[in-house]
């Protein structure tokens, strides 16, 4: 057997923005009848919780903008757009190919297809106790969660010389 692909599908336990990796892609249909691309990613490192969940699983997705309700489709293109540019798409390279082709997007080689493409997720887990049945995410830009990093950074570098006694027991 070779686990060398294998993941656990368990989400990470934290709030935090992730940066992903794209490792599977699978077309579906929503309860409604409207396509859905069901995306798996697999955790790399958290700006704020490091490799603490590194491999885990966030499973998200994005439906395809052809409900016929142009309100509904403009605010998919948004989300679309907002994942293909967190994955490396160029949205001047977008816009001048034209068409973006659905159908190829889990098909290998193909242009639409991301899977192996990096990423960055911001990600909040489902908290039934507290009334969220479900997580939440959205997808961000390197710029973002570079800045996420560098706030962890610059709180550890503020409290690790500080004369505060809760400081002084935190951090040792």
């Amino acid at each position: 057997m070779d686990f060398s692909h294998t993941y656990v599908a368990v989400a990470p336990a934290a709030s935090d923005i992730y940066h992903v990796e794209v490792i599977g892609l699978e077309a579906s249909q929503t309860k409604a009848g409207h396509d859905r691309m069901r995306i798996s990613l697999r955790v790399i490192e958290g700006a704020q919780t490091g490799h603490d969940f590194e491999d885990c699983v966030i499973r998200t997705g994005l439906n395809r903008a052809n409900s016929g309700d142009s309100k509904r489709d403009a605010m998919m293109m948004d989300f679309w757009m907002k994942a293909l540019m967190s994955l490396g798409y160029k949205q001047a390279e977008l816009r001048e190919r034209g068409e973006f082709d659905y159908d190829a997007i889990t098909k290998s080689g193909a242009f639409e297809n991301f899977t192996g493409r990096k990423g960055y997720l911001k990600f909040i887990p489902a908290d039934p106790e507290n009334g969220r049945q479900w997580s939440r995410d959205n997808w961000v830009t390197a710029n973002q969660y570079q800045a996420a990093c560098s706030a962890k950074e610059e709180l550890a570098s503020a409290t690790a010389g500080s004369d505060d006694p809760l400081s002084k027991m935190l951090n040792g």
